[in-house]
């Protein structure tokens, strides 16, 4: 057999197999829309209730994304409160932490809301507008075991209702007296 025929023999089926794949591999990234990766499911508002407080926060994963300050909830009160020392009347507030520049420190902020401020979703995933009406600072202790999310908690009592807030592996917890 003559090495000039087998070359030719062999050509045709390996251009046409060439072409062939490039064509699909052509086609299919057209026909196919990319899964998107980074797509995080939304999460939802959570609303806890305790003698006559309501608090409506999104569960934010940790680590935090975005700057020094996370938004904690938009805490709305039907009767008056006081946390330390201060009058808190019925209404509407964001409560908000900043992280401060001591490890396990953070302030913690109550600014003043409308009626209709910071209630979806992307609203309170960042810091309302406004300067707060309340700040001090606050420890976070190391608390057994991280939560992926942030996680609050309304307990009421006679003194008036705790708000416990745990994320990552740090807690804080505030005394609203009545």
């Amino acid at each position: 057999m003559n090495p000039v025929v087998l070359t030719r023999v062999f050509k045709l089926p390996v251009v046409v197999g060439v072409n062939l794949m490039i064509g699909i591999s052509l086609v299919l990234p057209a026909a196919q829309e990319p899964a998107p990766r980074d797509r995080k499911p939304e999460p939802q508002i959570t609303t806890i209730e305790a003698g006559g407080v309501r608090l409506r926060y999104v569960p934010l994963p940790w680590p935090p994304e975005g700057g020094d300050a996370w938004p904690v909830g938009r805490l709305e009160t039907s009767v008056p409160l006081r946390l330390d020392g201060r009058t808190l009347e019925p209404g509407h507030y964001a409560l908000v932490c900043e992280a401060l520049h001591h490890p396990g420190f953070a302030s913690f902020e109550l600014v003043k809301l409308g009626d209709s401020d910071w209630l979806d979703p992307e609203e309170l995933r960042r810091r309302p507008q406004g300067e707060p009406l309340y700040r001090v600072p606050v420890r976070f202790d190391l608390a057994t075991g991280a939560t992926p999310r942030l996680t609050i908690t309304l307990t009421p009592d006679r003194r008036g209702i705790t708000l416990t807030a745990r994320y990552g592996n740090g807690r804080f917890v505030r005394v609203f007296e009545r």
